[in-house]
Protein backbone atom coordinates (compact mmCIF):
# COMPACT_ATOMS: atom_id res chain seq x y z
CA UNK A 1 0.00 0.00 0.00
CA UNK A 2 1.20 3.49 -0.40
CA UNK A 3 2.35 5.63 2.38
CA UNK A 4 0.08 8.11 4.42
CA UNK A 5 -3.32 7.08 3.04
CA UNK A 6 -5.81 8.18 5.54
CA UNK A 7 -8.60 5.55 7.17
CA UNK A 8 -11.98 6.41 8.52
CA UNK A 9 -12.79 3.12 11.21
CA UNK A 10 -16.73 2.79 12.10
CA UNK A 11 -17.05 0.39 14.76
CA UNK A 12 -18.84 0.61 17.74
CA UNK A 13 -16.58 -1.81 19.66
CA UNK A 14 -13.41 0.05 20.98
CA UNK A 15 -11.37 -3.47 21.42
CA UNK A 16 -11.92 -4.38 17.42
CA UNK A 17 -11.38 -0.54 15.87
CA UNK A 18 -8.58 -0.65 18.25
CA UNK A 19 -7.01 -4.12 16.57
CA UNK A 20 -7.97 -2.78 13.40
CA UNK A 21 -6.09 0.89 13.88
CA UNK A 22 -3.28 -0.84 15.63
CA UNK A 23 -2.68 -2.99 11.76
CA UNK A 24 -3.32 -0.14 10.06
CA UNK A 25 -1.01 2.08 12.00
CA UNK A 26 2.38 -0.38 11.37
CA UNK A 27 1.78 0.95 7.75
CA UNK A 28 2.39 4.51 9.02
CA UNK A 29 -1.07 5.28 7.75
CA UNK A 30 -3.36 8.12 9.19
CA UNK A 31 -6.46 6.72 11.37
CA UNK A 32 -9.59 8.39 12.66
CA UNK A 33 -12.73 6.32 14.57
CA UNK A 34 -15.84 6.74 14.79
CA UNK A 35 -18.81 4.46 16.64
CA UNK A 36 -21.48 4.62 14.31
CA UNK A 37 -23.18 5.32 11.08
CA UNK A 38 -24.25 8.40 11.96
CA UNK A 39 -20.97 9.84 13.52
CA UNK A 40 -19.48 8.25 10.43
CA UNK A 41 -21.92 11.15 8.17
CA UNK A 42 -20.97 13.95 10.01
CA UNK A 43 -17.42 13.14 10.24
CA UNK A 44 -17.46 13.43 6.39
CA UNK A 45 -19.36 16.70 6.23
CA UNK A 46 -16.62 18.07 8.39
CA UNK A 47 -13.65 16.99 6.36
CA UNK A 48 -15.03 17.86 2.88
CA UNK A 49 -12.12 18.51 1.82
CA UNK A 50 -9.82 16.24 3.31
CA UNK A 51 -11.40 12.80 2.46
CA UNK A 52 -10.25 9.19 3.82
CA UNK A 53 -8.63 6.88 0.97
CA UNK A 54 -10.72 4.21 2.50
CA UNK A 55 -13.99 3.24 4.99
CA UNK A 56 -13.81 0.43 7.19
CA UNK A 57 -17.54 -0.70 8.75
CA UNK A 58 -18.92 -2.86 11.15
CA UNK A 59 -22.63 -3.80 9.71
CA UNK A 60 -23.90 -4.51 13.39
CA UNK A 61 -24.03 -1.07 15.29
CA UNK A 62 -27.00 1.41 16.82
CA UNK A 63 -28.30 4.37 15.60
CA UNK A 64 -27.37 3.66 11.87
CA UNK A 65 -25.92 -0.21 10.82
CA UNK A 66 -23.26 -0.79 8.12
CA UNK A 67 -25.65 -1.20 5.51
CA UNK A 68 -27.55 2.22 5.87
CA UNK A 69 -24.14 3.79 6.15
CA UNK A 70 -23.31 2.63 3.03
CA UNK A 71 -26.39 3.36 0.95
CA UNK A 72 -25.51 7.17 2.10
CA UNK A 73 -22.17 7.54 1.72
CA UNK A 74 -22.65 5.67 -2.48
CA UNK A 75 -24.90 9.03 -2.86
CA UNK A 76 -22.37 11.53 -1.81
CA UNK A 77 -19.18 10.15 -2.13
CA UNK A 78 -19.49 7.16 -4.79
CA UNK A 79 -15.80 7.09 -4.94
CA UNK A 80 -14.51 6.38 -1.41
CA UNK A 81 -14.30 2.33 -1.17
CA UNK A 82 -15.84 1.02 1.68
CA UNK A 83 -14.81 -2.45 3.01
CA UNK A 84 -18.01 -4.38 6.03
CA UNK A 85 -16.67 -6.38 8.49
CA UNK A 86 -19.47 -8.54 10.59
CA UNK A 87 -19.13 -11.51 12.90
CA UNK A 88 -22.05 -12.92 11.35
CA UNK A 89 -21.41 -13.79 7.70
CA UNK A 90 -24.55 -14.95 5.39
CA UNK A 91 -24.93 -14.89 1.67
CA UNK A 92 -27.77 -12.90 2.23
CA UNK A 93 -25.70 -9.79 4.44
CA UNK A 94 -23.02 -10.90 1.49
CA UNK A 95 -25.38 -10.01 -1.16
CA UNK A 96 -27.03 -7.01 0.66
CA UNK A 97 -23.15 -5.85 1.18
CA UNK A 98 -22.53 -5.65 -2.58
CA UNK A 99 -26.23 -4.37 -3.04
CA UNK A 100 -25.37 -1.36 -0.70
CA UNK A 101 -22.31 0.15 -2.68
CA UNK A 102 -19.75 -2.29 -0.29
CA UNK A 103 -16.65 -3.49 -2.40
CA UNK A 104 -15.34 -5.60 0.04
CA UNK A 105 -16.55 -8.05 2.90
CA UNK A 106 -14.61 -9.42 5.35
CA UNK A 107 -15.37 -11.81 8.80
CA UNK A 108 -14.23 -11.63 11.65
CA UNK A 109 -12.38 -12.78 13.13
CA UNK A 110 -9.70 -12.17 10.85
CA UNK A 111 -5.89 -11.99 10.87
CA UNK A 112 -3.11 -8.79 10.32
CA UNK A 113 -2.25 -10.54 7.41
CA UNK A 114 -5.69 -11.06 5.84
CA UNK A 115 -6.58 -7.57 6.79
CA UNK A 116 -3.63 -6.06 5.30
CA UNK A 117 -3.82 -8.21 1.90
CA UNK A 118 -7.50 -7.20 1.36
CA UNK A 119 -7.61 -3.52 1.90
CA UNK A 120 -4.39 -3.34 -0.19
CA UNK A 121 -6.39 -5.49 -2.79
CA UNK A 122 -9.37 -2.66 -2.57
CA UNK A 123 -6.79 -0.15 -2.96
CA UNK A 124 -5.36 -1.13 -6.04
CA UNK A 125 -9.03 -2.02 -7.56
CA UNK A 126 -10.19 1.59 -6.42
CA UNK A 127 -6.87 3.45 -8.08
CA UNK A 128 -7.11 1.06 -11.47
CA UNK A 129 -11.17 2.35 -11.41
CA UNK A 130 -10.69 5.84 -10.78
CA UNK A 131 -7.84 5.57 -14.04
CA UNK A 132 -10.68 4.27 -15.66
CA UNK A 133 -13.19 6.94 -14.69
CA UNK A 134 -10.47 9.48 -15.78
CA UNK A 135 -9.27 8.02 -19.52
CA UNK A 136 -13.39 7.46 -20.07
CA UNK A 137 -14.15 11.24 -18.85
CA UNK A 138 -11.51 12.57 -21.13
CA UNK A 139 -12.19 10.43 -23.96
CA UNK A 140 -15.59 11.47 -23.95
CA UNK A 141 -14.61 15.21 -23.55
CA UNK A 142 -12.72 14.90 -27.03
CA UNK A 143 -14.96 12.52 -28.71
CA UNK A 144 -18.01 14.67 -28.39
CA UNK A 145 -16.02 17.96 -28.32
CA UNK A 146 -14.06 17.46 -31.59
CA UNK A 147 -14.33 19.23 -34.46
CA UNK A 148 -14.42 16.40 -36.78
CA UNK A 149 -17.23 13.86 -37.22
CA UNK A 150 -16.71 11.06 -34.85
CA UNK A 151 -18.90 8.09 -34.03
CA UNK A 152 -18.79 5.30 -32.26
CA UNK A 153 -19.95 1.45 -33.62
CA UNK A 154 -20.42 -1.44 -31.50
CA UNK A 155 -20.99 -4.91 -34.06
CA UNK A 156 -21.63 -3.61 -37.30
CA UNK A 157 -24.23 -0.17 -36.35
CA UNK A 158 -23.66 3.06 -34.99
CA UNK A 159 -23.93 3.43 -31.45
CA UNK A 160 -22.69 7.43 -30.58
CA UNK A 161 -21.83 10.31 -32.24
CA UNK A 162 -20.89 14.06 -31.75
CA UNK A 163 -22.01 17.25 -32.76
CA UNK A 164 -19.75 16.88 -35.96
CA UNK A 165 -21.31 14.16 -37.31
CA UNK A 166 -24.84 15.45 -37.15
CA UNK A 167 -23.94 18.63 -38.78
CA UNK A 168 -21.69 16.74 -41.62
CA UNK A 169 -24.72 14.59 -42.30
CA UNK A 170 -27.30 16.93 -41.80
CA UNK A 171 -28.71 15.13 -39.60
CA UNK A 172 -31.61 16.49 -37.07
CA UNK A 173 -30.16 15.08 -34.40
CA UNK A 174 -28.42 12.16 -32.63
CA UNK A 175 -31.27 9.79 -32.71
CA UNK A 176 -31.30 10.18 -36.57
CA UNK A 177 -28.01 8.37 -36.84
CA UNK A 178 -28.13 5.56 -33.84
CA UNK A 179 -28.50 2.49 -34.24
CA UNK A 180 -27.97 2.41 -38.18
CA UNK A 181 -25.77 0.63 -40.23
CA UNK A 182 -23.58 2.49 -42.21
CA UNK A 183 -24.88 1.21 -45.55
CA UNK A 184 -28.07 3.27 -44.43
CA UNK A 185 -26.42 6.61 -45.00
CA UNK A 186 -24.43 5.66 -48.38
CA UNK A 187 -25.97 4.96 -51.80
CA UNK A 188 -26.71 1.48 -52.83
CA UNK A 189 -23.49 0.83 -54.79
CA UNK A 190 -19.85 2.16 -54.01
CA UNK A 191 -18.38 3.45 -57.16
CA UNK A 192 -15.97 -0.07 -57.70
CA UNK A 193 -19.58 -1.16 -58.23
CA UNK A 194 -19.73 -3.36 -54.99
CA UNK A 195 -23.12 -3.42 -52.82
CA UNK A 196 -22.09 -0.83 -50.00
CA UNK A 197 -23.86 -3.34 -47.18
CA UNK A 198 -21.42 -5.87 -48.39
CA UNK A 199 -18.46 -3.70 -48.40
CA UNK A 200 -19.32 -1.74 -45.35
CA UNK A 201 -19.26 -5.05 -43.29
CA UNK A 202 -15.85 -6.18 -45.15
CA UNK A 203 -14.20 -3.00 -43.92
CA UNK A 204 -15.71 -2.94 -40.61
CA UNK A 205 -14.51 -6.97 -40.21
CA UNK A 206 -10.52 -5.81 -41.12
CA UNK A 207 -10.73 -3.63 -38.74
CA UNK A 208 -12.00 -5.36 -36.08
CA UNK A 209 -9.09 -8.10 -36.71
CA UNK A 210 -6.31 -5.72 -37.60
CA UNK A 211 -6.92 -2.98 -34.80
CA UNK A 212 -7.28 -0.18 -37.78
CA UNK A 213 -8.03 0.61 -41.10
CA UNK A 214 -8.49 3.50 -43.45
CA UNK A 215 -10.23 3.68 -47.03
CA UNK A 216 -12.09 5.48 -49.07
CA UNK A 217 -16.27 5.94 -49.32
CA UNK A 218 -19.40 7.61 -50.73
CA UNK A 219 -21.48 8.76 -48.03
CA UNK A 220 -25.22 9.84 -48.28
CA UNK A 221 -26.61 13.27 -46.42
CA UNK A 222 -30.12 13.05 -44.74
CA UNK A 223 -30.57 15.36 -48.02
CA UNK A 224 -30.12 12.96 -50.10
CA UNK A 225 -26.68 14.14 -51.23
CA UNK A 226 -23.89 12.00 -52.00
CA UNK A 227 -20.34 12.95 -51.12
CA UNK A 228 -16.38 11.21 -51.10
CA UNK A 229 -15.32 10.80 -47.27
CA UNK A 230 -11.93 9.12 -45.95
CA UNK A 231 -13.11 6.58 -43.56
CA UNK A 232 -10.25 5.42 -40.47
CA UNK A 233 -11.68 2.79 -38.10
CA UNK A 234 -9.84 2.16 -34.80
CA UNK A 235 -10.63 -0.76 -32.70
CA UNK A 236 -11.16 0.16 -28.95
CA UNK A 237 -12.28 -1.21 -25.74
CA UNK A 238 -14.63 1.22 -24.44
CA UNK A 239 -16.82 0.06 -21.85
CA UNK A 240 -15.45 -3.15 -21.74
CA UNK A 241 -16.71 -3.72 -25.23
CA UNK A 242 -14.91 -3.61 -28.61
CA UNK A 243 -16.22 -1.16 -30.30
CA UNK A 244 -14.52 1.17 -33.89
CA UNK A 245 -13.84 4.60 -33.05
CA UNK A 246 -14.86 6.31 -36.34
CA UNK A 247 -13.57 9.43 -38.18
CA UNK A 248 -14.94 10.72 -41.07
CA UNK A 249 -13.40 13.16 -43.27
CA UNK A 250 -14.71 14.80 -46.03
CA UNK A 251 -13.21 15.07 -49.15
CA UNK A 252 -15.20 16.93 -51.59
CA UNK A 253 -12.80 19.95 -51.70
CA UNK A 254 -10.14 17.74 -52.04
CA UNK A 255 -11.67 15.60 -55.23
CA UNK A 256 -12.55 18.97 -56.14
CA UNK A 257 -9.18 20.62 -56.46
CA UNK A 258 -7.66 17.19 -57.82
CA UNK A 259 -9.97 17.28 -60.56
CA UNK A 260 -8.85 20.68 -61.08
CA UNK A 261 -5.17 19.26 -61.15
CA UNK A 262 -6.19 16.67 -63.47
CA UNK A 263 -7.55 18.99 -65.81
CA UNK A 264 -4.60 21.26 -65.54
CA UNK A 265 -2.23 18.43 -66.15
CA UNK A 266 -4.27 17.37 -69.48
CA UNK A 267 -3.54 20.89 -71.06
CA UNK A 268 -0.18 20.68 -69.63
CA UNK A 269 -0.06 17.27 -71.66
CA UNK A 270 -1.81 18.90 -74.55
CA UNK A 271 0.90 21.95 -74.53
CA UNK A 272 3.44 18.91 -74.05
CA UNK A 273 2.56 17.00 -77.13
CA UNK A 274 1.83 20.60 -78.85
CA UNK A 275 5.76 21.22 -78.52
CA UNK A 276 6.91 17.70 -79.33
CA UNK A 277 4.69 17.75 -82.61
CA UNK A 278 6.11 21.53 -83.64
CA UNK A 279 9.89 20.37 -83.65
CA UNK A 280 9.38 17.09 -84.84
CA UNK A 281 7.88 18.31 -87.89
CA UNK A 282 10.17 21.04 -87.97
CA UNK A 283 12.46 17.66 -88.94
CA UNK A 284 10.24 16.56 -90.79
CA UNK A 285 10.05 19.30 -93.56
CA UNK A 286 13.82 18.58 -93.38
CA UNK A 287 13.40 15.03 -94.74
CA UNK A 288 10.23 15.57 -96.64
CA UNK A 289 10.38 12.51 -98.08
CA UNK A 290 9.35 10.61 -95.14
CA UNK A 291 5.97 11.42 -95.17
CA UNK A 292 3.62 10.15 -92.57
CA UNK A 293 6.82 8.38 -90.81
CA UNK A 294 6.60 10.28 -87.71
CA UNK A 295 2.70 9.20 -87.33
CA UNK A 296 3.80 5.34 -88.02
CA UNK A 297 6.64 5.53 -85.49
CA UNK A 298 4.45 6.96 -82.82
CA UNK A 299 1.93 4.26 -83.32
CA UNK A 300 4.16 1.47 -83.32
CA UNK A 301 5.90 2.64 -80.60
CA UNK A 302 3.24 2.27 -78.40
CA UNK A 303 1.70 -0.63 -79.71
CA UNK A 304 5.02 -2.62 -79.10
CA UNK A 305 6.03 -0.75 -75.81
CA UNK A 306 1.73 -2.30 -74.60
CA UNK A 307 2.14 -5.64 -76.32
CA UNK A 308 5.67 -5.77 -73.93
CA UNK A 309 3.67 -4.86 -70.73
CA UNK A 310 3.78 -1.16 -70.10
CA UNK A 311 1.12 0.39 -68.77
CA UNK A 312 -1.69 2.08 -71.33
CA UNK A 313 -0.43 5.45 -70.05
CA UNK A 314 3.30 5.42 -70.19
CA UNK A 315 2.78 3.62 -73.87
CA UNK A 316 0.99 6.98 -75.02
CA UNK A 317 4.36 8.64 -73.50
CA UNK A 318 6.61 6.76 -74.93
CA UNK A 319 4.82 6.81 -78.23
CA UNK A 320 4.62 10.79 -78.06
CA UNK A 321 8.10 11.22 -76.73
CA UNK A 322 9.40 8.87 -79.66
CA UNK A 323 8.26 11.69 -82.52
CA UNK A 324 11.46 13.52 -81.73
CA UNK A 325 14.00 10.61 -82.42
CA UNK A 326 15.13 12.34 -85.76
CA UNK A 327 15.04 16.35 -84.44
CA UNK A 328 18.84 16.11 -84.69
CA UNK A 329 18.23 16.50 -88.61
CA UNK A 330 17.41 20.06 -88.13
CA UNK A 331 21.25 20.19 -87.91
CA UNK A 332 22.46 17.87 -90.64
CA UNK A 333 22.84 19.75 -94.38
CA UNK A 334 20.33 19.07 -96.87
CA UNK A 335 22.95 17.56 -99.13
CA UNK A 336 23.48 14.90 -97.11
CA UNK A 337 20.01 14.12 -96.13
CA UNK A 338 18.37 14.17 -99.42
CA UNK A 339 21.82 12.45 -101.12
CA UNK A 340 19.78 9.87 -103.90
CA UNK A 341 22.99 7.52 -103.69
CA UNK A 342 25.17 6.48 -100.71
CA UNK A 343 26.85 8.35 -98.22
CA UNK A 344 30.52 8.46 -97.89
CA UNK A 345 32.30 7.43 -95.06
CA UNK A 346 32.83 11.45 -94.15
CA UNK A 347 29.10 12.11 -94.51
CA UNK A 348 27.90 9.02 -92.87
CA UNK A 349 29.98 10.26 -90.05
CA UNK A 350 28.48 13.47 -90.20
CA UNK A 351 24.92 11.91 -90.20
CA UNK A 352 25.67 10.29 -87.33
CA UNK A 353 26.01 12.74 -85.40
CA UNK A 354 21.63 13.66 -85.74
CA UNK A 355 21.56 11.57 -82.78
CA UNK A 356 23.88 14.02 -80.37
CA UNK A 357 22.56 17.05 -81.86
CA UNK A 358 18.80 15.61 -81.38
CA UNK A 359 19.39 15.36 -77.73
CA UNK A 360 21.19 18.99 -77.31
CA UNK A 361 18.23 20.59 -78.66
CA UNK A 362 15.64 18.96 -76.29
CA UNK A 363 18.15 19.57 -73.34
CA UNK A 364 17.98 18.16 -69.50
CA UNK A 365 14.70 18.71 -68.40
CA UNK A 366 13.16 16.40 -66.79
CA UNK A 367 9.77 16.21 -68.79
CA UNK A 368 11.58 15.52 -72.00
CA UNK A 369 13.97 12.91 -70.03
CA UNK A 370 12.66 9.87 -72.29
CA UNK A 371 12.75 11.64 -75.36
CA UNK A 372 15.98 12.79 -75.11
CA UNK A 373 16.98 9.31 -73.99
CA UNK A 374 15.20 8.20 -77.54
CA UNK A 375 17.50 10.83 -79.92
CA UNK A 376 20.60 10.27 -78.40
CA UNK A 377 20.35 6.07 -78.59
CA UNK A 378 17.57 5.07 -81.25
CA UNK A 379 20.44 3.57 -83.51
CA UNK A 380 22.73 2.02 -80.55
CA UNK A 381 22.84 -1.52 -81.50
CA UNK A 382 22.01 -4.99 -79.37
CA UNK A 383 25.61 -6.53 -79.79
CA UNK A 384 27.39 -2.87 -78.90
CA UNK A 385 28.16 -1.98 -82.06
CA UNK A 386 25.89 1.20 -82.90
CA UNK A 387 26.18 4.68 -82.25
CA UNK A 388 26.92 7.10 -80.92
CA UNK A 389 27.88 5.57 -77.58
CA UNK A 390 28.45 1.66 -78.61
CA UNK A 391 26.22 0.87 -75.55
CA UNK A 392 24.75 -3.21 -75.34
CA UNK A 393 22.40 -4.60 -74.04
CA UNK A 394 20.34 -3.50 -71.76
CA UNK A 395 22.24 -0.65 -72.04
CA UNK A 396 20.33 1.03 -74.12
CA UNK A 397 17.15 2.37 -72.80
CA UNK A 398 14.60 0.34 -73.43
CA UNK A 399 12.64 2.87 -75.36
CA UNK A 400 15.36 3.73 -77.46
CA UNK A 401 15.29 -0.25 -78.23
CA UNK A 402 11.84 -0.17 -78.76
CA UNK A 403 11.88 3.09 -81.39
CA UNK A 404 14.78 1.11 -83.04
CA UNK A 405 12.70 -1.58 -84.11
CA UNK A 406 9.87 0.53 -85.38
CA UNK A 407 12.21 3.29 -86.93
CA UNK A 408 14.17 0.44 -88.91
CA UNK A 409 11.04 -1.12 -89.97
CA UNK A 410 9.12 2.42 -91.19
CA UNK A 411 12.59 2.83 -93.09
CA UNK A 412 12.25 -0.15 -95.12
CA UNK A 413 9.04 -0.02 -96.09
CA UNK A 414 9.21 3.56 -97.23
CA UNK A 415 10.56 4.94 -100.68
CA UNK A 416 13.40 7.28 -99.25
CA UNK A 417 16.28 9.50 -101.81
CA UNK A 418 18.87 6.54 -101.35
CA UNK A 419 16.34 3.26 -101.75
CA UNK A 420 13.27 2.29 -103.07
CA UNK A 421 10.57 0.90 -100.65
CA UNK A 422 10.96 -3.14 -99.48
CA UNK A 423 7.70 -5.49 -99.26
CA UNK A 424 6.66 -5.67 -95.82
CA UNK A 425 7.55 -9.15 -95.90
CA UNK A 426 10.83 -8.88 -96.76
CA UNK A 427 11.11 -6.06 -94.16
CA UNK A 428 10.07 -8.53 -91.28
CA UNK A 429 12.17 -11.14 -92.32
CA UNK A 430 15.60 -8.65 -92.21
CA UNK A 431 14.66 -7.26 -88.86
CA UNK A 432 14.33 -10.82 -87.49
CA UNK A 433 17.50 -11.69 -89.29
CA UNK A 434 18.75 -8.77 -87.16
CA UNK A 435 17.50 -10.48 -84.07
CA UNK A 436 20.08 -10.80 -81.13
CA UNK A 437 22.63 -8.39 -83.06
CA UNK A 438 20.99 -5.24 -84.29
CA UNK A 439 17.75 -5.69 -82.11
CA UNK A 440 16.50 -6.77 -78.61
CA UNK A 441 15.28 -10.10 -79.66
CA UNK A 442 12.20 -9.55 -77.15
CA UNK A 443 11.19 -6.57 -78.58
CA UNK A 444 11.91 -8.14 -82.66
CA UNK A 445 9.37 -11.02 -81.13
CA UNK A 446 7.20 -8.79 -80.08
CA UNK A 447 7.44 -7.17 -83.69
CA UNK A 448 6.28 -10.44 -84.95
CA UNK A 449 3.56 -11.52 -83.03
CA UNK A 450 1.63 -8.29 -84.52
CA UNK A 451 2.96 -8.91 -87.64
CA UNK A 452 1.49 -12.78 -87.64
CA UNK A 453 -1.74 -11.16 -85.89
CA UNK A 454 -2.06 -8.82 -88.57
CA UNK A 455 -1.72 -5.70 -87.02
CA UNK A 456 1.05 -4.16 -89.12
CA UNK A 457 -1.33 -3.97 -91.90
CA UNK A 458 -2.50 -0.23 -91.14
CA UNK A 459 1.41 1.02 -90.82
CA UNK A 460 1.64 -0.99 -94.15
CA UNK A 461 -1.14 0.62 -96.00
CA UNK A 462 -0.16 3.97 -94.62
CA UNK A 463 3.42 3.48 -96.51
CA UNK A 464 1.30 2.21 -99.76
CA UNK A 465 -1.00 5.61 -99.67
CA UNK A 466 2.06 8.12 -98.81
CA UNK A 467 3.46 6.65 -101.72
CA UNK A 468 0.76 6.82 -104.04
CA UNK A 469 -0.05 10.55 -102.92
CA UNK A 470 3.79 11.50 -103.75
CA UNK A 471 3.58 9.95 -107.47
CA UNK A 472 0.45 11.85 -107.53
CA UNK A 473 1.88 15.22 -106.85
CA UNK A 474 4.94 14.29 -108.69
CA UNK A 475 3.49 14.03 -111.84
Amino acid sequence: MDNKLKFLIVEDIPADSSIISEFLREENHSIDIVYNGLEALNYLNDNAHNLPSLIISDISMPIMNGFELCTKIRKIHPNIPIVLLTAYSTDKNLQKAFETGAVEYIQKPFSKTELKMRINNVLKWHEKQLKSGKIEHSFKNIFYNAADALLLISGNNFVDCNKSTIKLLNAKSKKDVLVMHPSKLSPKKQPDGRDSFEKANEMMDIAYKNGFHRFEWMHKKFTGEVFPVEVSLTAIEYNNELMLHTLLKDLTTRKQLEKQVQKANIKLERAHKHAIYMLALASEYKDHETGGHIQRIIGMTSDLATELGVDQQSAEKMGSDSVLHDLGKLGISDYILLKPGKLTVNEFKTMKQHTIIGAKIIGDDEWFYQARQIALSHHEKWDGNGYPEGLKGEEIPFAARIVAVADALDALISKRPYKESWPPKQAIAEIRKESGTHFDPKIVEALLTFYRRGLLKKYFNQVTKTHKNTATNDN
